[in-house]
């Protein structure tokens, strides 16, 4: 095996309790199969979120009252949504 090592079980389970971290109810999934399936289908589903709100962001950047719908928008996410920060930052801009 050209510059492939083997990950051992421990390393697997270490990886799998990993992401399960960042599942919605991970906790509650066992199987190693339905962890992977979970954690794609997580990631797609973030990366239509980040494209939705991409476009809704762009939407509102092309409008006169940007800064009143960046605070709207601001205010319907979730605090931890990692694109707070990045449409706070936005609005420190404008």
């Amino acid at each position: 095996m050209s510059g492939r090592r083997v990950i051992t079980e421990q390393e697997l389970r270490a990886i799998l309790n990993n992401l399960r971290q960042f599942l919605p109810d991970g906790n509650r999934i066992q199987d190693p199969v339905r962890v992977l399936d979970a954690t794609t289908s997580h990631i797609t589903n973030l990366r239509s979120e980040v494209g939705d709100l991409s476009v809704r962001i762009s939407e509102l950047l092309r409008t006169g009252d940007s800064r009143e719908r960046l605070s709207e928008l601001l205010r319907t996410l979730d605090p931890n949504d990692p694109l707070v920060p990045v449409i706070r930052a936005l609005l420190r801009r404008n």
